[in-house]
């Protein structure tokens, strides 16, 4: 058999994974989870049209931050949400407030993307469709 791997703490001394399997017991870990936003009505359509992952948290973030309700996804809005993250992300403020500002009271975590955000969501979609 292979010998159990090693890890270095900070103190430069090694410690075998073992150690850590007793600390943590059977691995399970409670979490305590809370929903902040979500609607198994919208989850349904968005799964049907093949929205991409970060249009779903960018429609979540915006349910949040009230800016729009769930009941005001529609499936044409939908529609036009579709295709790759990096084109459709940055896409949501606009497609349900039908303007491309951001309002001027908006929070810093609600502006609008920026060219690094978009390059966040490319680099996800090239991820995704690598199988990564």
């Amino acid at each position: 058999p292979l010998p159990a791997p090693q890890l270095k703490p900070s103190s430069g001394t090694t410690i075998p994974v073992a150690a850590l399997d007793a600390l943590l017991g059977d691995g399970i870990l409670a979490v305590h989870v809370k929903i902040v936003a979500h609607s198994k009505g919208v989850q349904v359509v968005m799964d049907a049209k093949g929205i991409v992952w970060p249009v779903h948290y960018e429609l979540a973030r915006g349910v949040t931050l009230g800016r729009w309700t769930w009941g005001d996804i529609s499936p044409q809005k939908l529609e036009s949400l579709k295709g790759p993250a990096a084109g459709a992300a940055p896409r949501v403020h606009a497609v349900m407030t039908g303007r491309s500002e951001v309002p001027a009271e908006v929070t810093v975590s609600f502006k609008m993307p920026t060219l690094k955000d978009q390059n966040l969501w490319f680099v996800l979609s090239m991820l995704r469709a690598s199988g990564s």
